[in-house]
């Protein structure tokens, strides 16, 4: 086993991984699918990264004229 790497003793199998709560203020992530351990393949790395969902604009303005 390489230095730095836990061992983990996952079956093989197929998983998944899941965004169970997305933080306030941001856009969900995708799920990670289609990770297959197995003897072809014991080891895997992803990256994502959250994003910051934009505020709603503003409503229009209304202006009134002419009213004391």
């Amino acid at each position: 086993m390489e230095q730095g790497y836990p061992k983990t003793n996952f079956p093989w199998d197929t998983y998944k991984i899941v965004e169970t709560t997305t933080p306030a203020g941001y856009t969900p992530i995708v799920d990670i699918t289609g990770i297959v351990v197995g003897a072809a393949q014991e080891s895997y790395s992803f990256s994502r990264t959250n994003t910051k969902t934009p505020p709603p604009p503003s409503p229009p303005m209304t202006e009134v004229l002419g009213i004391p």
